[in-house]
């Protein structure tokens, strides 16, 4: 039985309404652009991509006229920045090394891409020294649209030679409603669906670009690596296109498959069939896994929903109306959605199932909120997060108002009064006038040394994350939010794994001007790649909390070996420390084990769900976020005078909340009192609250301060 459905893809068509320019943004740039260099050498460097946040893949290409005896190595360094310097800049250096008998060598930069770019440029280094004509200036950088409108609308690679007619990606029409910061009203996406009906003979290059966040590249210019594809809401593939996608560039389907993991969306065209999928998804020779379900086919859109902020207040309604005479009308076709561990795949109009599928009464429509990378991640890098507070080291960083107050108290009483009292007495009211700014530069310096001891020189850190680690396939993705405080700056800054992506959060502050809400001054930063990642600028400032959202994809080995044949009984092979663990088997039975350090083995008890959820939840309630008592305290924050109520369930479309991510909506898996806490456990799955990040760790070697990790895995 099939359900049938609107396309897949309607909000695309109404998410890429707002901006209207060339596709994505970027270009192709090229050093020195007449004859080669005195070295033999040119620079290319093309930045095409989609507009938003993540890290934008940069290729950059160094030709030379001949082939050399040794290798040569160019250091190439990428500045970008906006025209408000209190955005700091984006530096990221890369050595690219031209092996010795070849003309050419490519690599692909991941540059972080956390404000709007208006500027860029880039220096060429050879054995440390800058070389001018290969290096550019800073110049204007192609882009489109608002920032802040591109992080709410859906950013989607379409997998497919740019010369094909659009009409092969046909499901590319709908009527659902798209939103930007400053509009008092909704894009009619009807008048986007008519033009494209016009056009519907045109090439994808040509669709392309019409609209700045949608790009067409084939199998063989996809990248190779899961960071690349963090700017994207969705990866679209049509079947002509899958299976040399699969065979020929078997990397960058597992790259794509790495970001479905983290929460990525993969739409996969008129497969031939559910099981033909499940094969791809899990590789050859292996078992077909995944749990297929019907849905709509179309996003859960609210019919209205409401803007209210304390800076800015409106009210859209929405979808708006399709006029059926003049807007033609699109086939209905069957749509079916397996999850992925944080991501989902979809499999639009199969042509047969060859799988049992989920078939529920009433299928539900597609969470919209995953189609829009803000809402997604609960933030947006540029703009400050009111949420920074409620996720600190308690006591760490506060000033010591009390303990100043009393110390300059007794310094007024001894250097006034006291000191006058005695000397008069003395006769030596002279000496006064040495005493006084002695005594002044003796405090001062002891409250300054008092302020650097009370919080110590060392970094904290604490840290929340969740790892879905699916063991049949050896595969495990992580979100975590990390805070640091350092008393003094480390030298080396932050050194994170290739295949992790930070975000920063941004505080507010009381004196938030509308404009300087949206345009918080942010550090320049400079990363370096190697076979890590270095943030060694701008990466963690003395004395003041610094916060990161991080995600990782990859490849994991670690498990529970877990068996229930006689005595039921677990094994760590985690690589880490369980607390506390809660399997669920095949027959949805629950069992329980505590305290298995790594390598050893435990025994497995049968438990009721409701002790499981009650000893879980203590682990939760530990590490709860809070605000400060100065705003209010609890979850929710009384900020600057002015209660901020989020209700999650309805949550207008600009509110953002790191409550409705990936990372909180796992956590709250262990926690009592919320839903999530309350849908049972999948058969041969388990729960396990363990001591240290599976995939996860610090940046800069600190000590931890209540951390909580938990690892969701299948087995």
């Amino acid at each position: 039985m099939f359900y049938p459905a609107v396309s897949l893809l309607a909000w695309l068509s109404v998410s890429l309404t707002t901006v209207t320019a060339t596709a994505g943004t970027g270009s192709v740039q090229t050093r020195p652009t007449g004859a080669p260099s005195p070295r033999g050498l040119r620079i290319t460097v093309d930045t095409r991509w989609v507009e938003g946040p993540g890290y934008r893949p940069v290729r950059v290409t160094v030709t030379a006229v001949g082939a050399s005896a040794s290798e040569r190595a160019v250091t190439i360094r990428l500045h970008a920045e906006h025209w408000n310097q209190r955005w700091g800049t984006t530096t990221v250096e890369q050595q690219i090394v031209l092996p010795a008998g070849q003309t050419q060598a490519t690599a692909t930069v991941a540059m972080p891409r956390y404000f709007h770019w208006q500027q860029f440029s880039w220096d060429c280094l050879i054995a440390g020294r800058r070389v001018k004509e290969l290096s550019r200036a800073a110049g204007g950088f192609t882009m489109t649209g608002n920032f802040d409108e591109n992080d709410f609308t859906s950013r989607v690679l379409i997998v497919s030679d740019p010369t094909k007619p659009v009409r092969s990606i046909k499901h590319l029409v709908g009527f659902l409603p798209t939103f930007d910061v400053d509009a008092q009203h909704l894009v009619n996406a009807s008048l986007w669906r008519r033009h494209w009906w016009k056009a519907r003979d045109q090439s994808l290059a040509q669709f392309e670009s019409q609209w700045a966040t949608v790009i067409t590249r084939p199998p063989s210019e996809l990248p190779i690596r899961f960071v690349d594809y963090t700017c994207l809401d969705l990866v679209y593939v049509p079947l002509r296109e899958l299976e040399p996608l699969v065979r020929q560039r078997p990397a960058a389907w597992q790259a794509i498959l790495r970001w479905v993991a983290a929460g990525g969306n993969l739409v996969l065209e008129e497969p031939a069939s559910l099981k033909m999928v499940e094969q791809t998804l899990a590789g050859p020779g292996e078992p077909a896994a995944g749990v297929w379900q019907a849905t709509q086919g179309k996003l859960d859109w609210p019919t209205e929903f409401t803007l209210q902020n304390r800076y800015y207040a409106g009210r859209r309604t929405g979808p708006p109306a399709v006029d059926p005479g003049k807007t033609p009308a699109v086939k209905p076709l069957p749509t079916f959605r397996r999850a992925m561990q944080f991501g989902q795949v979809l499999a639009v109009g199969p042509g047969q199932a060859e799988l049992a599928v989920e078939l529920p009464e009433k299928p539900r429509p597609l969470d919209w909120k995953r189609f829009a990378w803000a809402k997604q991640h609960g933030l947006q890098p540029h703009v400050p997060h009111i949420e920074f507070w409620n996720f600190l080291i308690p006591g760490v960083g506060k000033p010591p108002v009390a303990e100043f107050g009393i110390l300059i108290t007794v310094f007024l009483v001894a250097v006034g009064p006291l000191s006058y009292f005695l000397l008069r007495r003395r006769g030596r009211l002279h000496v006064m006038l040495l005493s006084v700014p002695l005594a002044a530069t003796g405090v001062t310096l002891g409250l300054l040394f008092y302020a650097l001891l009370s919080d110590g020189l060392s970094v904290r850190y604490r840290m929340r994350s969740v790892t879905r680690l699916d063991q049949t396939t050896e595969t495990a993705a992580c979100w975590s939010r990390q805070l640091y405080y350092a008393g003094l700056a480390p030298a080396e800054g932050l050194s994170f794994p290739a295949d992790t992506v930070l975000f920063p959060l941004l505080p507010t502050t009381q004196h938030d001007s509308y404009y300087q809400y949206r345009r918080a001054p942010q550090p320049t930063r400079h990363w370096v790649w190697r076979d890590r990642q270095h943030l060694v600028r701008g990466a963690l400032p003395a004395r003041q909390p610094t916060q990161y959202l991080t995600v990782s994809s990859r490849s994991a080995t670690a498990k529970l070996e877990i068996s229930l044949v006689g005595l039921p009984q677990v094994r760590n092979r985690l690589g880490v420390g369980v607390q506390k663990l809660l399997v669920c088997d095949e027959s949805n039975s629950l069992y329980w084990a505590e305290q298995i350090g790594t390598g050893e083995q435990a025994k497995l008890t049968p438990i009721e769900f409701s002790t499981a959820s009650e000893r879980l939840h203590m682990e939760y309630e530990q590490a709860r976020l809070g605000f400060p008592p100065e705003l209010g305290g609890g979850e929710w924050p009384q900020t600057f005078g002015q209660a901020i109520q989020l209700d999650l369930t309805t949550l207008s479309a600009q509110e953002l909340s790191l409550f409705l991510s990936p990372l909180e909506q796992g956590l709250r898996r262990i926690a009592k009192s919320s839903a999530a806490s309350q849908q049972p456990l999948a058969t041969r799955s388990y729960l396990a609250v363990v001591d240290r990040g599976l995939l996860v760790r610090p940046g800069v070697s600190g000590q931890d301060k209540g951390s909580l990790h938990l690892v969701i895995g299948r087995w």
